[in-house]
């Protein structure tokens, strides 16, 4: 009984030390949170600020997805433009939500702002559809538009909105989109050919013939993917770079990450790879599932997109239950460093608890 006893405790010494080990190799431990619907099957989280307020969309009891915040535990309906659906791309500092809903016909999703649950229409181009994809401190607006003339040809213009003043940014007939803007008001999204950076009225292409940009942090780095040419026309395969505009456009390539979709003021960059939440930080590439335990493997659970990051590392995105297959927003929240230390005293003293037993 007495060896039963010294096995498990060693273990469980052995068990304490390993989980504070990762914090001293340099990267964290995790805490996941699922962050639950509206009282229907599914959602998923786009954005988290620095306050840790998540945005994104949950299914209500009727089954119809609406935007939705996420504060702590707490899940607020941002309700819609009078229609039955709603998404909330994006979330700045002071709490305004942007994103898409639907007006009273239920035909078409505009472009919308959320300032606590009041939810206005943020103007039209003439426009069919439009969509609000991200918001800075300075409540300056980007997204794309679609014009009533142009619903046929499927084309959308990079769009900004600030106060009651809209901007076209894209090219008359060109396909684009602005994805995301920093507070110093630095634009990136695509020209319907290349990643592009909007810097006031100047436009700078980064990438090559079909590279898009996805996302920008205040020192101007930006996350997206282009294409590796195997010859001048076609490409063997897409690659995720980080534009580092500020140092001559050097470029990093995040290898194992497919699709970058966020990243922080660190440089720290969130997406997926295949069917897997990937972290980019310092170089290293981290698939975010080796951060859930036995018992949510168990359950199981997946995370498939890692789509958000605040400066404080909190990563937020979409987890698949395969055994009901249901997607559900998660939060992963960085265990202390503290936390990790007091583990790694404790397995210590649990070994030097033993080795005294012994000699006794």
């Amino acid at each position: 009984m007495k060896g039963k006893l010294r096995s498990r405790a060693l273990f469980l010494a052995l068990v304490l030390m390993a989980s504070a080990s990762q914090s001293y190799a340099g990267i964290p431990s995790y805490r996941f949170t699922d962050l639950g619907t509206l009282g229907g099957t599914e959602s998923a989280a786009n954005a988290i600020n620095n306050a840790g307020v998540v945005a994104g969309w949950a299914r209500t009891a009727a089954g119809h997805a609406h935007a939705t915040v996420w504060n702590g535990a707490k899940a607020t309906d941002l309700g819609t433009l009078g229609g039955i659906y709603s998404m909330a791309n994006d979330i700045n500092d002071l709490g305004q939500v942007v994103g898409e809903a639907y007006t009273t016909s239920n035909t078409a999703s505009y472009a919308t702002l959320w300032t606590g649950t009041k939810a206005t229409h943020l103007g039209t181009l003439n426009v069919a559809q439009s969509s609000a994809n991200a918001i800075n401190n300075g409540g300056q607006v980007v997204g794309w538009a679609q014009t009533l003339e142009e619903v046929s040809d499927y084309a959308t213009h990079a769009t900004s909105w600030s106060g009651a003043k809209t901007t076209v940014l894209g090219s008359p007939g060109g396909l684009s989109s602005a994805e995301d803007i920093n507070d110093a008001g630095q634009i990136v999204g695509s020209d319907g050919f290349m990643a592009t950076l909007c810097n006031g009225t100047t436009a700078t292409q980064l990438g090559s013939y079909f590279s898009s940009a996805s996302a920008i942090n205040s020192s101007g780095q930006v996350a997206g993917v282009e294409p590796i040419y195997v010859d001048p026309i076609f490409p063997l395969t897409d690659r995720s770079v980080v534009w580092n505009t500020f140092d001559e456009m050097r470029t990093t390539t995040m290898e194992g990450m497919d699709n970058p979709l966020a990243m922080n003021d660190s440089g720290q960059v969130v997406g997926s790879s295949t069917f897997d939440a990937i972290l980019w930080t310092d170089g290293n590439v981290i698939n975010l599932n080796r951060f859930l335990d036995d018992s949510l493997v168990n359950q199981g659970w997946n995370l498939t997109k890692a789509t958000g990051i605040n400066n404080n590392g909190w990563i937020v995105g979409e987890a698949v239950n395969q055994q009901s297959n249901l997607t559900h927003a998660f939060l992963l929240t960085p265990i202390p460093e503290a936390d990790t230390y007091i583990m790694f005293v404790a397995g210590l003293g649990l070994l030097g608890f033993m080795a005294r037993s012994r000699k006794a």
